[in-house]
Order: C-alpha cells, then sequence, then structure tokens
C-alpha cells in the first residue's frame, strides 16, 4: 500500500505537543522564537498547576479531536477553578490558546509525516511555502 497522508497516523501532531515542557510566564515576551518549539506556555499563566491544566485540555483536544466549543468550556471550567484574571475577552483569550496550540501541533505533525522516509518518492514537489508577505523572516524566505 503506497504512503498517503490518509493512512498516516496524526500520531506526528501528538508527538510533538507532548514532548513541550510547560514554562509559566507574566507575558507573552517571556519566550521568543525557537523557544516555543519545545516549551508550553499561556502568557499570564504564572502558577504550574493552572498552566497544566490548560496543557490538558489541549492535549485531549488534540488527542480526541474534539474542537474549540468542547475547549471554550473547559478553559471557563479551569478559569473558574484556579481563579485566574487573564488579559482580553474571553473567547478572544481561548481562541488564542486554542488556535495557537494546534495549528502548531498540526503544522509539525504534517512536516514529519510529510519528511518521512519514503514520502519525497509520493510527493516529489513537496516544499514549504510562506505567505510571501513583509513579516516572513529570512530564514523562511530562503
Amino acid at each position: 500500500m503506497p504512503i498517503t497522508l490518509s493512512n498516516l497516523s496524526f500520531a506526528e501532531a501528538i508527538q510533538y505537543f507532548s514532548q513541550k515542557l510547560n514554562i509559566p510566564t507574566s507575558t507573552w515576551l517571556d519566550l521568543l522564537k525557537s523557544a516555543h518549539i519545545k516549551a508550553f506556555s499561556v502568557a499570564g499563566a504564572t502558577e504550574e498547576a493552572l498552566l497544566q491544566d490548560i496543557r490538558d485540555a489541549i492535549d485531549a483536544a488534540l488527542k480526541s479531536g474534539t474542537g474549540f466549543e468542547v475547549f471554550k468550556q473547559t478553559f471557563q471550567d479551569i478559569i473558574n477553578t484556579h481563579g485566574w484574571s487573564h488579559t482580553g475577552g474571553f473567547d478572544f483569550r481561548a481562541r488564542v490558546i486554542y488556535d495557537t496550540n494546534m495549528d502548531c501541533a498540526y503544522a509539525a505533525g504534517r512536516w514529519e509525516q510529510m519528511n518521512a522516509e519514503g514520502m519525497a518518492e509520493y510527493y516529489p514537489y513537496f516544499r514549504y511555502r510562506t505567505m510571501d508577505d513583509a513579516r516572513v523572516r529570512a530564514a523562511h524566505a530562503a
């Protein structure tokens, strides 16, 4: 059977997310650039238990495929439990946390799949493409 994206499990995305280390941060500036590859953080989540609960909610969504609405309810429960006073509106903050972590895990998992042994034979023209706008970092543009 040929290797295709449809018959590969998405264990790669789960593996990417599971290897991250919890790093409590006060602001989004506490971790920059490539530190995000290895760190799980939520700006303003300075307590380890709070950060772990948010991580567990993302992990559950990634593993079970539940969508944003389930995460949002869980996130509300986490905020209530910990008494966390976050910045930004609730829906905005929940969406940023969910989308950022899910999108990064899925992109990393897809990259791993597309670079797996034997994939070049089936997808010889696969390449990384940027948005090609003014915000593209030099390393990505190359």
